[in-house]
């Protein structure tokens, strides 16, 4: 599956532990980890919020842009409807994409109406689980 992952899932991914982290790992084992520019620059300013140094913020930057398909900025926001502007752009950018992964309440929101499947991290986990017995 080509799954983009939005800001907050890569940031709690190496920002700690957990299922975040885990879910990376399987996507860039299994799948297909999408991201854009703009979630490689949010994730450069969040990851230090979380207490990461600088040298393993670029770090952990540099791995997921040579790790990830990296596709182009949007040349414009998507025209759904999401409360934050920024959340446009992202939904934008996943819109070819088999599932969008997030924690964000504002895109989550929107699930049932998005021109793509969005999922929380637990909910993409167990996707993933139905897509790989299937393949078996």
């Amino acid at each position: 599956m080509r799954v983009f992952c939005d800001t907050n899932v890569l940031a709690s991914a190496f920002g700690g532990r957990g299922l975040c982290g885990d879910l990376v790992e399987r996507l860039l084992a299994q799948h297909t980890l999408v991201v854009s520019p703009q979630v490689l620059d949010e994730l450069a300013r969040a990851l230090p919020r979380l207490g990461v140094d600088v040298a393993t913020t670029k770090a952990v930057v540099a791995f997921v842009r040579a790790r990830a398909v990296v596709v182009p900025q949007p040349t414009a926001p998507t025209s759904h409807m999401v409360r934050d502007e920024a959340d446009r752009w992202i939904l934008a950018a996943a819109v070819n994409c088999d599932a969008l992964v997030t924690g964000d309440t504002d895109l989550l929101d929107v699930a049932n109406t998005a021109p793509v499947r969005i999922l929380n991290p637990r909910a993409l986990w167990t996707l993933l689980d139905e897509v790989e017995r299937a393949r078996e």
